[in-house]
């Protein structure tokens, strides 16, 4: 006789006669979505630019932003100015850096999922920048060591 299996959650249940209840953990990886595009594979997020937006030279209007596991995200220069380090990197005294100049910030430290999460803050306070009422929650994560490490990065990011 095949068992019967019911999904709750993140959990999987069997229903087995005449034996005990199994649970076991299902572990799912996170829905990735990105776009190739000039043989890259560019990540999305609510707000991103187009994976076709052109972030080369000094006058574009968006910048890469590279997690430690090489995935890359684009971001509009003027959602990435709300961050205090990276204004001061395009546009400070210190501008003219590396950075600056390939509109390429790599982000050693950082793991995909906790970029991902900065790229959608930043669009949330450029969408909500000269909002009159109380802003909308941002949702953070469930996950307690996931907060932990997006509040360091929002930290040291000066967001």
């Amino acid at each position: 006789m095949a068992d019967e299996w019911q999904t709750v959650g993140n959990k999987k249940k069997n229903k087995k006669k005449g034996g005990k209840q199994k649970t076991e953990e299902i572990s799912e990886p996170p829905v990735e979505e990105f776009t190739t595009f000039e043989g890259e594979n560019i990540y999305s997020y609510e707000g991103s630019p187009p994976a076709s937006e052109n972030c080369t030279g000094p006058d574009a209007e968006c910048i890469r932003f590279i997690s430690s596991e090489n995935h890359i995200f684009k971001v509009w220069k003027k959602c990435a100015l709300h961050s205090g380090l990276l204004s001061n990197m395009l546009n400070g005294p210190c501008s003219g850096v590396q950075e600056d100049e390939q509109n390429e910030v790599a982000f050693d430290e950082l793991k995909t999922d906790v970029v991902r999460k900065v790229c959608e803050y930043l669009a949330y306070k450029e969408k909500y920048r000269e909002y009159q009422k109380t802003m909308p929650e941002f949702i953070i994560s469930d996950d307690k060591d996931k907060v932990l490490e997006i509040f360091l990065a929002a930290d040291y990011l000066d967001c």
